[in-house]
């Protein structure tokens, strides 16, 4: 049986963790020049980087415990090959809605 997650955590390169229920994640797209953008029910994330296509196929099935943030130093060491997250945004969508 594949292990599927409940939630999903998403962890700042300034150490801010927010985890949100899978249950509430109702789109994922990938694009490869864009990165992944997940939308929740009461949230928008977007995640930038490279390597990313086997994290979008994990998060489609449930099966990623949480996404971290790479800082600089630690990015530039990574493998060109290594996935790497260089960015990283969850904005609540009530934020979205006032800026607009």
């Amino acid at each position: 049986s594949v292990n599927t997650e409940l939630m999903v955590e998403f962890i700042s390169g300034q150490g801010v963790h927010a985890a949100i229920a899978y249950s509430h994640l109702y789109r994922v797209h990938f694009d490869p020049s864009e990165g992944i953008t997940l939308e929740f029910t009461d949230h928008h994330v977007t995640i930038r980087g490279r390597g990313l296509r086997a994290g979008y196929q994990k998060l489609r099935q449930h099966r990623v415990a949480f996404v971290a943030e790479a800082d600089r130093p630690t990015a530039a060491l990574l493998d060109e090959q290594e996935p790497v997250v260089t960015g990283l945004v969850v904005t609540p969508k009530r934020e979205l809605a006032t800026r607009e």
